[in-house]
């Protein structure tokens, strides 16, 4: 009897007992199995609707600045326009999703800047919260952007640089410009119609040496202007638009030699510039000009002169060569020049002005004495040239003229009953005796086309700052009375800032620095 109560199971109320317990216990679990599948659906719809903002901001943000159209204030800065643009429902996976657009202008310095907004929702448990994806979009390139700078026809750069050089036996030049495909629409209505009539678009052409100078492609009867008449369309054989460019052909000897920064910008109907394509070209047609405005003033002390020039135009010089000759009385009473003597071989190309000393006590060029009872004259004849850097170097023709010493004399004894009068290309007229009187001043101008003022400091070539004024937007400065020098100049209107270099008085009268 005992054996048979031990082997027995359980009874019926015990097994519902115990299925009651693991279901009270379990019921604790199910909240949370609930809560994840939530969260799991949740998280596929909110990725969804992110997936979906960006892809709205991205093509908001290849819209032209005008087409974002700011919102209502009154309705929160909702943009209507660009709801009808891009829609506002999208269907995924069987989930409705809704997006709507806010726009609103933002103060920011002088530029233009829009806050857009892309916020979607979704209608689906649990209640969610919207994916908002925001971003600045700043008015940059209004104008038609380009995608290449091309010129024709072109060589490789003796000297090994990867730049090209621009053909010296050829007069003409050909540029093109063109313009990036997803601007066609900014150039033409309809860019794929043969028909179709260009906006009043338009484009400038810039070249920029490394000092700064800057010169205009262009005619100046349209203010430098390479009309929408430059316009040219290719098609492929599907008669399919594949290129619009400008096309501009102009004469390369307007060009000095030496490295050239091109730079050119398309307008659009309201001259709001795209963005400037910049391309590095070497020009060179042989060997520089002589120098111009070649003078030599005799010093006071007898045993220096003062020479200055007029730079050629060529940028690419590396070097000047000074010599220096004297008039010798020979054996039969005749005069004859003697050989040239170097004063300097390696004069700095950007130089205009040499002071030659010599000594009276050593009888050493330049010299001479109208002291004591033994009256001393020597006349010399200088002249220089300058030498390029190309791969066989260009010198280039001198320029010459003729100094005495001392004093303004224009004549002289060189033995009892000989006597030879200076020809009239030689003789220094006494104004031209060095002293503070005869100091030659210059002026130049710097040309500020932008509204915005800019504050100008000039140093002369010992780092001495000789001018400090302000250059009024849309005005011209004029810096007066700068001595025969090399000078630096700095423009700086807030972040923006711009230097170049010029000299005096080659650049006498000149604009030594345009502000675009």
């Amino acid at each position: 009897m005992r054996r048979q109560r031990s082997a027995g199971g359980f009874t019926l109320i015990e097994v519902m007992v115990a299925v009651l317990l693991l279901l009270v216990a379990m019921a604790g679990f199910v909240p949370f199995f609930l809560q994840g599948l939530g969260q799991a659906s949740s998280t596929r719809y909110r990725s969804t609707a992110t997936n979906i903002a960006r892809q709205r901001m991205e093509e908001i943000r290849q819209l032209d600045y005008r087409e974002i159209p700011v919102g209502d204030p009154a309705r929160n800065w909702y943009s209507d326009a660009l709801a009808t643009k891009f829609g506002v429902a999208d269907s995924v996976r069987g989930a409705d999703f809704t997006t709507s657009y806010a726009v609103e202008d933002v103060a920011y310095g002088s530029g233009n800047l829009k806050k857009v907004t892309v916020t979607v929702t979704w209608a689906a448990p649990p209640a969610p919260s919207p994916a908002i994806v925001t971003s600045l979009i700043h008015q940059q390139y209004l104008g038609p952007r380009g995608r290449l700078l091309t010129v024709a026809p072109v060589a490789a750069d003796d000297l090994g640089t990867p730049f090209p050089q621009v053909q010296r036996t050829l007069d003409q030049v050909t540029v093109k410009y063109h313009i990036a495909e997803a601007d066609w629409g900014l150039v033409y209505p309809d860019p794929q119609d043969p028909a179709s009539v260009a906006f009043n678009v338009y484009m400038r052409l810039t070249l920029v040496d490394d000092h700064g100078a800057a010169i205009t492609v262009g005619d100046p009867a349209t203010d430098y202007k390479i009309l929408n008449t430059a316009l040219q369309k290719t098609w492929d054989t599907n008669g399919t638009l594949t290129d619009v460019y400008f096309e501009f052909p102009f004469d390369r000897l307007l060009i000095p030699d030496g490295y050239w920064e091109m730079q050119a910008v398309a307008y659009n109907e309201y001259d709001e510039p795209g963005n400037v394509w910049r391309m590095r070209l070497r020009f060179e047609e042989g060997a520089p000009n002589p120098p111009t405005d070649f003078i030599a003033i005799p010093g006071a002390d007898n045993q220096s002169v003062m020479l200055s020039w007029v730079p050629g135009i060529e940028r690419d010089r590396d070097h000047y060569v000074l010599q220096r000759q004297r008039l010798n009385l020979n054996p039969d009473l005749t005069l004859s020049y003697g050989p040239w003597e170097d004063v300097n071989t390696n004069l700095s190309p950007d130089s205009v002005v040499f002071t030659d000393v010599g000594s009276v006590a050593g009888a050493k060029d330049p010299w001479g004495s109208d002291t004591g009872s033994i009256k001393i004259t020597n006349y010399y004849q200088y002249q220089i040239w300058a030498v390029d850097f190309a791969s066989t170097p260009n010198s280039g023709p001198p320029a010459t003229v003729g100094a005495q010493l001392p004093g303004p004399t224009t004549t002289t004894t060189i033995a009892t009953g000989a006597t030879t009068t200076l020809a009239p290309t030689t003789t220094l007229a006494p104004t031209t005796t060095l002293g503070p009187t005869t100091t030659i001043l210059s002026t130049v101008q710097i040309v500020n086309k932008t509204s915005l003022d800019y504050s100008i400091t000039v140093r002369d070539s010992k780092n001495h700052t000789v001018f400090t004024g302000t250059a009024a937007g849309l005005s011209t400065l004029s810096i007066p009375s700068l001595p025969a020098d090399s000078y630096s100049v700095d423009a700086r209107s807030g972040s923006a800032h711009l230097s170049t270099s010029f000299q005096v008085p080659r650049d006498n009268g000149l604009t030594v620095l345009e502000i675009l």
